[in-house]
């Protein structure tokens, strides 16, 4: 499943996040985009990862990539600390590590411009032949009962919410969890900002209408600012402990420079 994030990801100092990924899936491969990449659509310079990732099972075929830990590059501008798997791969990053000026003063970021077919060359160099195909009915929830709604949009290993009970994907089927009542909560306001996540990039994907994706990042905001009312922070220690299994999580606590 690819996921898009901010590099703080998989550069943070605090490798804690990366840890609960690791834990529950696997790293086919990143590419990393020019810090100008999504100017248009987000309005800003922010250095953008894709991350591909594959649910940990005892059938996955491939070991997948080290990712944890942080590795010093040479730059122009002098040594970075990055995430080891850039360190490694540096066909993945189109541009270069070095440090910008930004409304926090100096800070690392991939400086370039992408050119046509940058992108498809570098996502061929991704692994093939890691995903087996599923039959073309959707997941159910339990034998003889109806397809949970939207289920397209939940991925292996991911969370959902059915009849008031947190459920999660496991292959054709959504499974119940016994969960305390703080963590359902927790999990039914992370679910509302993935949903509000998404529609941000649909609508700026498709091209929509400005007032489309304005009002696209202003839902965003209502639904963040909500949350973390009651919750606090995504990447406080809690809201991260009770969202780990779910492939979206770097996607939220990206959100946040925490």
């Amino acid at each position: 499943m690819p996921v898009i994030t901010s590099r703080y990801t998989m550069d943070k100092q605090d490798s804690t996040v990366r840890r609960h990924l690791a834990d529950g899936s696997i790293l086919l491969g990143a590419l990393r985009l020019p810090n100008t990449a999504c100017k248009a659509n987000a309005g800003t310079d922010v250095t953008t990862d894709i991350l591909f990732l594959q649910k940990r099972s005892p059938e996955t075929p491939v070991p997948g990539e080290s990712w944890i830990q942080l590795s010093s590059i040479d730059t122009a501008d002098g040594p970075l600390q990055i995430n080891e798997y850039f360190a490694r791969h540096p066909e993945m990053m189109l541009g270069r590590m070095g440090m910008e000026s930004g409304q926090h003063g100096m800070s690392p970021a991939l400086i370039g411009s992408l050119e046509p077919g940058d992108l498809e060359r570098t996502i061929s160099l991704l692994p093939a032949r890691v995903f087996k195909d599923r039959a073309s009915q959707g997941p159910v929830f339990g034998a003889g009962s109806d397809q949970v709604p939207a289920a397209g949009a939940i991925t292996e290993g991911g969370f959902a919410e059915h009849d008031g009970r947190i459920v999660v994907r496991r292959g054709e089927a959504f499974e119940p969890l016994t969960l305390p009542a703080s963590a359902r909560a927790r999990i039914r306001g992370m679910l509302q900002v993935r949903d509000a996540v998404r529609e941000v990039f649909r609508t700026q994907l498709s091209d929509a209408p400005d007032e489309a994706i304005v009002e696209a990042r202003r839902h965003l905001n209502r639904t963040y600012d909500f949350f973390t009312s009651r919750f606090g922070c995504l990447n406080a220690k809690e809201n991260v402990k009770a969202f780990a299994d779910d492939p979206d999580l770097p996607l939220l606590v990206s959100l946040e420079e925490f």
